[in-house]
């Protein structure tokens, strides 16, 4: 097999390696994105039940 044969396939595989390299990295951000956004969904909908029960607690205390 020609040396430049061989080198030509070595680089296709790094171009290949480097690709995979990239969508593992963009799904690991993609699975983050989505865990922060749920958290900070349940963090604004424990706020909200909040502030809808604290005018209810009032009249009760009151």
């Amino acid at each position: 097999m020609p040396a430049s044969q061989i080198q030509a396939r070595a680089k296709l595989l790094r171009l290949a390696l480097a690709k995979f390299d990239v969508i593992q990295q963009l799904s690991t951000l993609k699975s983050w994105l989505i865990a922060s956004a749920s958290i900070t969904g349940f963090v604004v909908w424990i706020v909200m039940i909040a502030g809808l029960l604290h005018p209810v607690l009032e009249l009760i205390s009151a």
